[in-house]
């Protein structure tokens, strides 16, 4: 789909015979783009089968799949996704439960008001 930018003058738009516009009238084009929300398929399928290791109470096998799961989101969609900022988020709550003080605490405070920002409606 493209957006027509045309000459500004009084057109004409009753008469049947004769069209509204010519080629002269067309002073630019722009295609128009649509806002694309890029994920990862892969790393989807990791984060259930994540979730379905956790709930099975295999936390440790959560946690590995979900971090696989940040690094496939990370190298597709950028580090500022909001789909990082989720698995960051499991990942904090999971280190949290197991106990683990690394740094995955630390980038999860540091990347979601970034991404809480770029992605609110407002």
């Amino acid at each position: 789909m493209e957006l027509c930018q045309v000459q500004l003058r009084e057109y004409v738009f009753e008469c049947r015979h004769k069209p509204a516009f010519c080629e002269e009238d067309v002073v630019n084009m722009f295609p128009v783009v649509k806002r694309l929300k890029p994920t990862s398929s892969d790393a989807a399928g990791l984060i259930q089968q994540a979730e379905l290791a956790v709930q099975q109470g295999r936390l440790g096998a959560g946690l590995a799949l979900i971090s696989q799961a940040l690094t496939l989101f990370s190298s597709v969609c950028g580090d500022l996704h909001e789909d990082v900022c989720m698995c960051l988020r499991l990942l904090g709550r999971l280190s949290y439960i197991l106990g683990e003080n690394d740094d995955v605490n630390i980038n999860f405070s540091f990347f979601l008001p970034r991404c809480v920002a770029l992605f609110h409606p407002t």
